[in-house]
């Protein structure tokens, strides 16, 4: 069965890089000629500095929401040990070197960030 949209949204960041590229050719390969693909992924920045100033916002949500100090950092911890954000440029080149012929960025703020690609 093929399908004429394909959505993967905020899963792909917990596969190590091998497993997330078979994961998306997946989903190419489950789309009709011409169909779209659609992902919403949590991103790393391209350097330390910038993805700091990124994560600031998402910290300070964190505590405003009742999450301790402890809390906080465990969470972020998890960054390269859980979770595997991959940068823009990354994941542009991922959905490429997946087959599709058309990838554009659809959507960016701090930590995340939303593709749309055609097959």
């Amino acid at each position: 069965m093929e399908f004429d949209v394909v959505t993967a949204i905020q899963c792909h960041h917990y596969l190590p890089q091998e497993e997330r590229k078979v994961a998306v050719t997946r989903c190419f390969h489950a789309l009709k000629k011409d169909g779209i693909y659609i992902t919403f992924e949590n991103i790393r920045h391209n350097n330390k500095k910038t993805d700091a100033i990124a994560k600031r916002p998402w910290e300070n949500y964190m505590r405003s929401n009742a999450m301790t100090q402890q809390q906080v950092q465990n969470h972020m911890k998890r960054r390269g040990a859980e979770v595997f954000p991959i940068t823009i440029a990354e994941h542009i080149e991922l959905l490429k070197s997946c087959g599709f012929k058309c990838v554009e960025l659809l959507w960016f703020s701090y930590m995340q960030a939303g593709f749309f690609a055609i097959k």
